[in-house]
């Protein structure tokens, strides 16, 4: 039944497709159809690898992700699908949190996919699945595939919200699951009463700062996404303001990142009308500086992108899980066109 799921996906909903693969498949498989002649046939993933990345990764365990890396290097498998076979995984799990009939039950991975979207919150999920969607694109960028592939795990490893590499195991070594706390949402960190930003472990971002309830008039003032909003900015200079990232903030100065893809928003004249509009929201004077370099994605461009995608998700999984939408589907062979969708 697996290898017929696999020869079904792979025909992509054409009946002629599906026959052509399936004679082709008798003949690879010199009169057998098994699951490991099909996924060496069509160069696929085995599901397995992705599960258990998946299950390395809550663990924050690096070795073993490497260890899977090298084992799919070792087969030669193509690291373009794992990150393609990852990206829909990461989707099938969002599916299951936001919309659990969209999942077909006929899925040989029906109980797996469930079981592992309860182990990640709905902000992870996103991240993850932008990670992989760019370490994609960035694939023909990298010194080899291997390097982009492995690449795009340390950066789910490294960019979560929580920053918590400090936590992340570079040995395989037991692990308690149970003891993982669940991480609040973005939206309950910003409306915390306590405004003092901590330390974090994060390489590119290091700040600290202390600010006192005096500092600013708004509480919210210390979260770079919320500020831009309130700030009066329009054009290039909002453009500029919304791809930054807040490095340390404190009664007088502001450092913000920029990634180096944005480098060309960094004109003098943009950076003065931000300043001018900081003077105006503080009632003051404020130093602001711009520096190059890496983000962990909390950009106000970023976080909107995801809030988009997130409601994007939720009007497919709505159609997808409609009942007639589900019989017309059955029974004439329907496809959705999920670019044809938009969120109400």
């Amino acid at each position: 039944e697996t290898s017929l799921q696999l020869l079904a996906r792979a025909a992509r909903g054409s009946m002629r497709d599906a026959l052509s693969i399936l004679d082709q498949a008798i003949i690879f498989g010199k009169g057998k159809v098994e699951e490991t002649g099909i996924h060496a046939m069509l160069g696929t993933i085995d599901q397995s690898y992705l599960y258990d990345l998946l299950e390395a990764l809550i663990q924050k365990d690096g070795a073993k992700m490497l260890d899977i890396a090298d084992a799919i290097e070792a087969k030669s498998l193509s690291f373009d699908s794992a990150l393609q076979d990852l990206a829909g995984l990461f989707h099938s799990l969002a599916l299951a949190q936001i919309a659990p009939g969209a999942i077909s039950e006929d899925l040989p991975e029906y109980k797996q996919i469930f079981s592992l979207s309860e182990k990640f919150i709905p902000d992870d999920l996103q991240l993850f699945y932008q990670i992989a969607l760019h370490g994609r694109a960035d694939l023909g960028l990298a010194p080899d595939e291997y390097a982009g592939f492995t690449m795009a795990l340390m950066r789910m490893l490294a960019f979560t919200p929580e920053n918590s590499l400090g936590n992340i195991r570079i040995s395989q070594s037991p692990s308690n699951t149970n003891q993982k706390k669940e991480m609040p949402s973005f939206d309950e960190k910003v409306n915390k009463s306590n405004i003092n930003l901590e330390h974090t472990t994060h390489p590119a971002l290091n700040v600290v700062t202390a600010l006192s309830s005096d500092s600013c008039t708004n509480q919210s003032n210390d979260n770079w996404p919320v500020l831009v909003n309130q700030l009066k900015l329009n054009g290039m200079a909002k453009m500029l303001a919304q791809n930054c990232e807040l490095k340390s903030l404190s009664t007088d100065n502001i450092e913000l990142y920029l990634s180096a893809e944005h480098k060309h928003l960094l004109e003098k004249k943009y950076q003065d009308k931000i300043k001018i509009a900081l003077n105006e929201h503080f009632g003051k004077h404020v130093h602001l500086k711009f520096y190059l370099g890496s983000i962990t994605g909390m950009t106000p461009a970023e976080l909107d992108n995801r809030e988009k995608q997130a409601k994007q998700l939720q009007a497919i999984a709505a159609i997808e899980s409609d009942p007639v939408v589900r019989e017309l589907i059955d029974n004439f062979d329907a496809k959705l066109i999920n670019s044809s969708i938009k969120p109400i």
